[in-house]
């Protein structure tokens, strides 16, 4: 079950965000502050975070950079009622996912966390996919490296017959 990170310190807001992102079938964790959330974040690993941007002491940006140096397979969707060019610019060059202003439509939220969560078990069928080829790939290798020893030996083995037959003569 993929688990979601809400950080909202507008507590309707959260309360909602949590149950409808339940009724949908995902495990959710609610945080009303950025410090909690990213108290949240060090205790167990999350598929998703959804951030407000405006938050306290510590903002989303605070939290977007610490899910950026320590937890890189989370991905992030921001939410502000404070909207700007520049915030979504800055959002956008620091990795997070996906960007909406507040008031928003609750479809194309849920939307966007099924984009989210989708790309998220994409990247994990890839790198499962990687180590098994990357595993594939020391495995032969080795018996490469093994055939190889075998070859070798037994070209010895056949210069050094070669050779006392060549001096008994």
């Amino acid at each position: 079950m993929e688990k979601i990170l809400i950080i909202e310190d507008e507590e309707h807001l959260r309360e909602n965000l949590d149950l409808l992102l339940t009724d949908e079938g995902y495990h959710v964790v609610t945080a009303e502050n950025g410090e909690e959330g990213i108290q949240c974040l060090v205790q167990e690993p999350f598929d998703l975070v959804i951030t407000d941007i405006m938050m306290g002491n510590v903002s989303g940006f605070a939290v977007m950079d610490y899910i950026v140096t320590h937890t890189l397979d989370t991905l992030v969707i921001f939410i502000t009622g404070y909207a700007s060019t520049d915030s979504a610019i800055t959002a956008l060059r620091k990795g997070v996912y996906d960007y909406i202003a507040k008031p928003f439509d609750i479809d194309m939220l849920l939307i966007a966390v099924k984009r989210a969560l989708e790309k998220v078990r994409l990247q994990r069928e890839i790198k499962t996919y990687m180590q098994e080829l990357e595993q594939r790939v020391a495995d032969r290798t080795k018996e490469l490296e093994e055939t190889n020893s075998r070859l070798n030996s037994s070209l010895e083995e056949l210069r050094a017959r070669s050779n006392r037959r060549g001096t008994n003569s």
